[in-house]
């Protein structure tokens, strides 16, 4: 239970507020400890005018750090980040976001909002970005953020003063061993199974003939007894089901889920709600209770595929691996599975070629905003394989996609055993 009074020592507050007294810090000996700042010292390198050598980059809270699909404005005033730089976001380090700029990303870019540091080569990159992904690191960080409201940050200089546990250089490189063995593991099952897709890919387009030449042709020859709307689009699709051999709609193996459901006929329950992203296939997007809906949903289980009508063309379809009780997703999504079970790791391998990907955005239809429907989806020419071939191909790629899940299991279990490690000083 915590004390309802404290004594505090008010030269180790970083500020007066209730939130900087009850502020735990870590519970370790201050031998064990060392401030941030020892290690990072200010960089401020402006990008000249017109240098467009560097592009901008966003950092995200779990640390990770990519690029930034929005232009850059040209009177908008750049920093250059290195390779091996610390660079954080000033509104949200408080959630976490600092990374170590990579090498495949230098030199970069970041706008005044952002922070860049030199790193001290006492302190591991990988190591302290660990440490700021502790739980202990971020309830500190969330802690020490002043403002207004929706504009709090964490101050630089209360940054730079959070003490943070310091192994030696050597401890901290034997501390992260097994976190470095364990991604090698992920990358390794990655390629295994971008490998076999892609030889499944390549295999497909021999099989129907289908080439990119096809797809991007100057001329289209439309069979007006094929064509589903009046675009050039739509003509390829067209041309595409007229010139590919041996193959078979894709509506011959897959089926719909039209029925609705209404969950308010059930006002106590919980139902899981879905989502499906490019990025992230069929995902949990939360618990809704049944009084609250006001709409009918649509009832999934597992096994079946979802895909987001408008946004099939980059990739949002996604299947649902196992069997979740009270699951829904939204109308308005298309949901489909196998016709025969044992054809569902096909599909799954299939979704994923660039064979199947190449061709969707030549199958939606639309004035203004363009849908992959079930029925235009059924349309997609697929070589017709005996159903025997098709179980062996799902096989192997089930059987690697399991070996890339259990890697990645592998590697939160590392991550979460070092942030134990870092908190309770056990080096």
């Amino acid at each position: 239970m915590s004390p309802r009074f404290r004594i505090i020592n008010s030269s180790s507050l970083l500020r007066w507020d209730v939130s900087s007294y009850l502020a735990e810090g870590w519970q370790l000996p201050t031998e064990k400890q060392r401030a941030l700042g020892d290690f990072l010292r200010p960089r401020k390198v402006k990008v000249a005018p017109g240098d467009e050598s560097t592009e901008m980059i966003t950092i995200h809270f779990d640390g990770s750090i990519e690029r930034r699909r929005t232009p850059r404005q040209s009177r908008m005033q750049l920093y250059k980040v290195l390779a091996g730089q610390v660079v954080l976001s000033k509104i949200d380090l408080k959630n976490g976001a600092l990374a170590v700029l990579p090498e495949r990303l230098s030199p970069s870019a970041v706008t005044s909002h952002f922070a860049v540091y030199d790193l001290s080569p006492d302190l591991h990159p990988e190591y302290l970005q660990r440490v700021i992904q502790t739980p202990v690191m971020k309830d500190l960080l969330w802690r020490s953020k002043v403002g207004a409201e929706g504009r709090k940050e964490v101050k630089l200089k209360s940054f730079e003063a959070m003490r943070i546990p310091y192994p030696p250089l050597s401890t901290q490189l034997e501390l992260l061993k097994p976190l470095f063995s364990a991604r090698a593991d992920v990358s390794s099952a990655q390629s295994a199974l971008d490998e076999y897709i892609d030889s499944v890919s390549a295999h497909l387009h021999e099989i129907s003939g289908m080439s990119a030449d096809m797809l991007k042709a100057r001329r289209v020859e439309a069979d007006f007894r094929l064509l589903q709307a009046w675009s050039i689009d739509a003509g390829r699709a067209s041309m595409v089901r007229r010139q590919v051999r041996d193959c078979a709609p894709l509506g011959n193996l897959i089926e719909e889920k039209r029925e609705l459901f209404d969950p308010s006929a059930f006002p106590e329950v919980l139902w899981r709600m879905h989502g499906v992203s490019n990025s992230r296939g069929v995902f949990s997007s939360g618990l809704i209770q049944g009084r609250d809906f006001t709409q009918k949903q649509k009832r999934v289980d597992g096994g079946v595929f979802i895909h987001n009508p408008t946004r099939a063309n980059v990739g949002s379809i996604g299947r649902l691996y196992n069997a979740v009780e009270n699951a829904l997703t939204s109308p308005e999504y298309v949901v489909w599975r196998a016709r025969r079970p044992s054809d569902g790791n096909f599909l799954d391998l299939l979704r994923r070629t660039k064979y199947f990907q190449s061709l969707v955005p030549y199958f939606r239809v639309g004035a203004v905003k363009r849908r992959l429907s079930f029925e235009q989806l059924a349309l997609i020419p697929v070589p017709a394989l005996p159903p025997e071939r098709r179980v062996e191909l799902g096989a192997r790629f089930e059987e690697l996609r399991q070996k890339l899940v259990y890697s990645r299991v592998a590697l939160a279990s590392r991550n979460d055993e070092l942030a134990a490690s870092i908190m309770m000083g056990s080096w």
